[in-house]
């Protein structure tokens, strides 16, 4: 029998190793089009240097429409050390993806008291395709900080659990206040704590409801600052325009999107393959496609409910899945995409909890259970830390990530836009427009494709096609004025070319 150290250690050692090997190629990966510029590259508090009013600026200071500030904080602490060395800012993602993942085993054993579930649950969250986003991402350096917080948090409570003092408690607030300043996802974490009070620290009663009251009050605090930080960010991202109005996508659509989301994530979880950094909202779906994904969720909630109490984990698991993708599941819309593998980052780890401690259970009546187990855990880990070198790959840089997003998702104009961004960047013109009269056909109310495109025309001597495109970017939004000056310029370089 190996020490319960000792097994750590090692445990920590393999986890490391497999961390390592899988992500190792970003060291050669660059930065990506898509908001790493707002975040890092042309970000003025970020390359700003580091003094001690910039880091006070940065609990000020709004990032693409998100205030995190300790997030912030990362990303100028990189620079004053690395500049603008992408392979650093990866190094450091992927190290904080390893810590998390390092925090969320040491959690969940110290509340389960049980090693190898939880050490399997740790290898599923470290080593899944769907995490790759968050960690092969600089600018998703927010769900690898927040992770991280989630899990020192969940430690941090069981520490109180155990040994209630002032102590322990200004512990846990402090950390979790920490944790809303990285990301504001975790505004569902005292839930989960809840949950993590049913199983497995069994502190409910059901025949005490003064005892079960006195689990709620507690957590009182937790609460105030989960609500201050979803006011904080509502309010961010309205002031920022980053809130898709009910008149673009309806509440409606909303709803049904969201139900597919949860039904398609877990499809994902066990297939994941074809992912891309961007999936077009569909807008209102059919019958055909939501009553699928509604039928789904209520058979598993309701097998969950029906074997609760024997299997607690299930419904723990299960809630955790649902109720930490609450705040991105798109009732509250930012941006238009329909959904995000970055989103699954903490939620998966419910499902993965499901997993690691039903199929023990599953197969308790078999005798060469251990072996199965081992086998098939071990073939798993493998697919999966194949799967994800393989979508790490995707990352190198802007023109390989959106190349894919084209060829594994349909109608995408904003894979389309950028695969455009990426071409013009390398001289390769007709390509860009190309692509970039794709996304305007696909998304023809969007004003900055007509614009994108109009230039690339303009660019190439095509003036008039370049004034329709500015025609048309104009009539989508009048107000446009960087379409109104190209248009202008475009007119007198016909009459010029005209007159000669």
């Amino acid at each position: 029998m190996i020490p319960d150290r000792y097994r750590m250690f090692l445990a920590a050692l393999l986890l490391s190793v497999l961390v390592l090997a899988v992500y190792f190629n970003v060291q050669h990966f660059d930065f990506i089009q898509m908001d790493d510029p707002q975040y890092v590259v042309q970000s003025d508090i970020v390359t700003g240097g580091l003094s001690w009013d910039r880091m006070l600026k940065a609990f000020s200071t709004v990032q693409v429409a998100n205030w995190h500030p300790l997030t912030t904080l990362s990303f100028m602490l990189d620079y004053q050390f690395f500049r603008l060395n992408a392979a650093a800012y990866h190094w450091n993602n992927v190290l904080l993806h390893l810590l998390g993942s390092l925090l969320l085993l040491a959690a969940l054993n110290r509340i389960t008291k049980a090693f190898w579930q939880s050490f399997f649950v740790t290898l599923l969250f470290s080593l899944h395709p769907l995490h790759v986003e968050s960690v092969a991402w600089i600018s998703e350096r927010k769900d690898v900080l927040s992770a991280l917080f989630c899990f020192l948090t969940i430690y941090a409570y069981s520490r109180y659990t155990e040994k209630p003092s002032i102590a322990n408690y200004s512990a846990l607030i402090l950390i979790y206040a920490a944790g809303l300043m990285t990301k504001p996802m975790l505004v569902t974490l005292p839930f989960v704590l809840l949950l993590l009070d049913y199983w497995p620290l069994k502190r409910f009663d059901m025949s005490l409801t003064k005892k079960n009251l006195h689990l709620v009050y507690e957590k009182i605090p937790l609460f105030v600052l989960s609500a201050a930080s979803c006011i904080v960010t509502f309010c961010v991202q309205k002031s920022s325009e980053a809130v898709v109005s009910v008149d673009l996508i309806s509440l409606p659509a909303r709803i049904s999107n969201a139900l597919i989301s949860y039904a398609k994530y877990l499809a994902m979880t066990f297939r994941p393959v074809d992912l891309a950094v961007f999936y077009p909202h569909p807008g209102m779906p059919s019958l055909e496609q939501l009553l699928p994904s509604i039928a789904v969720l209520v058979l598993i909630t309701a097998a969950v409910l029906f074997l609760a109490s024997r299997y607690p984990y299930l419904f723990v698991g299960w809630s955790w899945y649902l109720g930490t993708l609450v705040p991105v599941i798109g009732l509250v819309q930012v941006g238009v995409q329909a959904m995000a593998d970055r989103y699954t980052y903490i939620p998966l780890v419910g499902i993965f909890i499901m997993i690691a401690w039903g199929i023990p259970d599953l197969l308790k009546t078999w005798r060469h259970r251990g072996i199965a187990m081992a086998t098939a855990g071990s073939v798993v880990l493998s697919v999966l830390a194949v799967l994800s070198w393989r979508q790490v790959q995707v990352w190198e840089n802007s023109h390989t990530l959106f190349r894919h997003a084209v060829e594994v998702t349909r109608e995408n104009s904003v894979a389309h836009s950028n695969l455009a961004f990426a071409y013009a960047r390398q001289g390769d013109i007709d390509r860009a427009i190309r692509h970039f009269d794709l996304a305007s056909k696909m998304t023809p109310h969007f004003p900055d494709t007509h614009n994108n495109l109009g230039v690339l025309l303009a660019q190439v001597g095509k003036y008039e096609e370049a004034i329709r495109a500015f025609r048309t970017a104009l009539n989508e939004y009048p107000g446009y004025e960087l379409a109104r000056k190209n248009l202008n310029v475009s007119l007198d370089l016909l009459a010029k070319e005209k007159r000669n």
